[in-house]
């Protein structure tokens, strides 16, 4: 009698673990799943002590195929690539299942549809800084908008149809900008032609004419010109050579970086900083921290992989110039060029089809800790040159006379996610060279 009793408390005991045990699947939630793309399965568990399984089910039960066999039962995350045996068209249910068979939970409804046409690559509004005509040997730049083109790309000057030179033969995917010192022969049949090397996308300017100035060229459109002036004035020669309005006033940039994290799908919790904790020196070459963590500007992204997700490390970086020591008593702003030279630049996504990429920001308010605030205009970084110089006359003029409050530039990578891993970091000295009449 009493091992009768025993025998039942035990079979007891054993219906109530197994009947307390649950699985709530949380992803997916419903809505459509496009073939071939990857769909994020969550779940969470309470009892269950076995590994589990996922299956692909029809809303009314009936089993179509198994995704996944012996899974451990945490993180409870898995990506799926919607494939056979769903079909297009149909509607499933993702069920997950402990192999113990204790407890079994499903997911929304949701319905595979077709994969999407891919959209064509682009490339357009091919131009050039200033207006023509413009001068030989002065220096421009020469900008474009460029959307869903993974290949490198090529600068070239057309003339009356034809290349006549190639003015920057490979440059990194993504590029949307290059300084160019105008070189040809006085004419008025000129385009500029990027185009993506080995791709269909392409992109052109309007046509434009070049032409003999007279005196010297400048530094860039705006620049002294001695025709252009009524009152000739005394010219002094610059870093590069070229003939300045007398010498610049240097304004040194000052520097704060800011470092985070970043997760793909965002809605994935519980990642570990330790994850994160080993990564941050793979990106952080000694040379950008010589003189202290904020003596450069650093902008960097690094993308990899940990388990089923995607995790990041993100550096961002303000670069603000403090004007008002440096103010000429009586002085009128002529001319302000923002010279950047990267210090070093690893750019490592030869293989993950989406290339580094690069970009200044002017700040419309203040910038306290890693997250973006306002911010305005964009000035475009050149990832092909270690030194490069932009004409941002019109910001500094802005924030000297009170218009927009100097808050300073916000220099970012491009930081969107990269399921083929992508790791791309410069470090940046910066100046402000101002220019007074």
């Amino acid at each position: 009698m009493k091992r009768s009793l025993a025998m039942f408390l035990m079979m007891f005991l054993l219906t109530f673990a197994v009947h307390g045990a649950t699985i709530t699947v949380t992803q997916p939630t419903g809505g459509n799943v496009t073939m071939g793309s990857s769909v994020q399965i969550a779940w969470t568990v309470s009892g269950v002590n076995s590994n589990v399984k996922i299956l692909l089910r029809m809303p009314g039960g009936a089993l179509v195929g198994t995704i996944a066999n012996n899974l451990p039962v945490s993180p409870g995350l898995y990506t799926w690539t919607a494939a056979a045996p769903a079909v297009a068209g149909e509607s499933y249910k993702i069920h997950v299942r402990a192999t113990d068979g204790s407890a079994e939970g499903e997911s929304a409804v949701f319905t595979v549809v077709q994969v999407a046409e891919p959209v064509p690559g682009s490339i357009g509004n091919v131009k050039l800084s200033g207006s023509s005509p413009y001068c030989l040997g002065t220096n421009y730049t020469v900008s474009w908008t460029i959307s869903n083109v993974a290949q490198h790309l090529k600068l070239e000057l057309i003339k009356g149809g034809a290349v006549t030179s190639v003015i920057a033969p490979d440059m990194p995917p993504g590029t949307s900008s290059r300084s160019w010192t105008a070189a040809g022969t006085a004419a008025s049949d000129y385009k500029v032609r990027v185009s993506a090397i080995g791709a269909a996308a392409k992109g052109e300017s309007a046509l434009f004419e070049l032409k003999t100035c007279g005196g010297t060229g400048g530094l860039n459109p705006g620049d002294f010109h001695m025709e252009a002036k009524a009152t000739p004035k005394k010219l002094y020669h610059g870093q590069t050579g070229l003939p300045i309005q007398g010498l610049p006033v240097v304004v040194p940039g000052v520097y704060r970086n800011w470092s985070g994290t970043d997760k793909f799908p965002s809605t994935v919790t519980g990642i570990p900083a330790s994850v994160y904790d080993g990564v941050w020196n793979q990106i952080i070459p000694a040379v950008c921290h010589a003189g202290g963590a904020n003596h450069t500007a650093l902008a960097g992204i690094y993308w990899f992989p940990y388990l089923n997700v995607q995790v990041a490390v993100v550096y961002r970086s303000r670069i603000i110039f403090y004007l008002s020591e440096h103010v000429k008593p009586g002085a009128t702003l002529e001319t302000a060029k923002l010279k950047m030279k990267r210090i070093h630049s690893i750019h490592e996504d030869a293989n993950s089809g989406c290339g580094c990429s690069e970009n200044l920001w002017v700040l419309k308010a203040p910038w306290t800790s890693y997250d973006i605030p306002a911010i305005g205009p964009r000035i475009d970084v050149d990832m092909g040159a270690t030194e490069f110089t932009r004409d941002v006359t019109d910001v500094v003029k802005k924030w000297l006379d009170g218009t927009v409050v100097n808050n300073g530039l916000l220099l970012l990578a491009g930081e969107s996610p990269c399921s083929g891993g992508r790791k791309c970091f410069s470090c940046y000295e910066a100046k402000l060279l101002l220019y007074w009449k």
